[in-house]
Order: structure tokens, then C-alpha cells, then sequence
């Protein structure tokens, strides 16, 4: 789980045990993350995020009435694999 959010992870502990939250401070962060991830061979990632600040639906949005600013929208983002090192045809 990516996320900006400093308090999502002390609001999930039960899925400490089977998730890995990474916290991001800048979109450079989020494009080094997501880079080592496809690395890896991972095929998405769950961005956690405020509602609206990722363009496009979310997967599933969670909304706090009384608690607005605890509300977040949860969005699966495919991962672009590493671009493979074949030779190009006619190279000098």
C-alpha cells in the first residue's frame, strides 16, 4: 500500500502482518517505488490517497461522515515492467 497519508498505517494495523505500507513524501517517491516494484515483478500497486488527487474512479472509496478528512480513495495502478534490453535490428 502507497500512500502520503502519515496516519493510514496506524489505522490498519490488522493488515501489518500481510501488507508492506510505504510512505511517500514527493511523486519522485512514487515513481522510485513504483519502478522497484515492477523490477521485482509486480504487476500493480494499491495507492491510498485523499479523495480526488488521483485523476480517473477509484477502485473503492472509503468515506468517513463524521470524520471527512479520514475518508481516502483506494486506486490499483498497473506497473510498467522494466524495459527489456533486446538489440535493435541493423545496429552499428
Amino acid at each position: 500500500v502507497a500512500t502520503s497519508l502519515f496516519w493510514l498505517p496506524t489505522e490498519l494495523p490488522s493488515l501489518w502482518a500481510s501488507r508492506r505500507f510505504h510512505l511517500l513524501s514527493s511523486a519522485a517517491d512514487a515513481r522510485d517505488l513504483s519502478a522497484r516494484l515492477a523490477a521485482a515483478g509486480e504487476k500493480s500497486m494499491l495507492v491510498a490517497e485523499i479523495p480526488g488527487t488521483i485523476p480517473g474512479p477509484p477502485t473503492l472509496s472509503v468515506r468517513n461522515p463524521r470524520f471527512p478528512e479520514f475518508s481516502v480513495d483506494l486506486h490499483v495502478v498497473p506497473l510498467i515492467p522494466p524495459a527489456s534490453h533486446t538489440p535493435q535490428e541493423n545496429a552499428p
